[in-house]
């Protein structure tokens, strides 16, 4: 689920980055505006940010870690089934063999 909104944002950091540095400009210049009654507290916001951040980072290298493990068990996994895939072939171009021997010399 929260793939499609990573992407999006990837799509559109530019726009978001845009917005984000036009509303700051526009909150610490002395222009009235009707966001300054909302609430845009921006050293309260930088601090939770700064809060965060180091969690955000150590969360993601955690997550990275996972989910590396999650895909080595799954490439083993398809790596066995392959390895399986590929013996059935083999038997049954073995038994065709031997089924086209028999059929050749008339043992059917």
């Amino acid at each position: 689920m929260c793939v499609q909104e990573l992407e999006w944002c990837q799509i559109n950091s530019e726009v978001i980055c845009n917005k984000a540095n036009v509303l700051y400009k526009k909150y610490i210049s002395s222009e009235p505006f009707s966001g300054r009654s909302r609430c845009l507290n921006f050293p309260k916001l930088e601090s939770h940010i700064l809060f965060v951040l180091p969690l955000l980072i150590e969360f993601s290298e955690k997550f990275k870690k996972a989910f590396q493990s999650i895909l080595l068990a799954l490439f083993i996994s398809c790596y066995n089934l392959l390895q399986v895939f590929l013996s059935l072939i083999f038997a049954l171009m073995r038994v065709r063999n031997m089924r086209e021997k028999d059929i050749t010399k008339g043992k059917v």
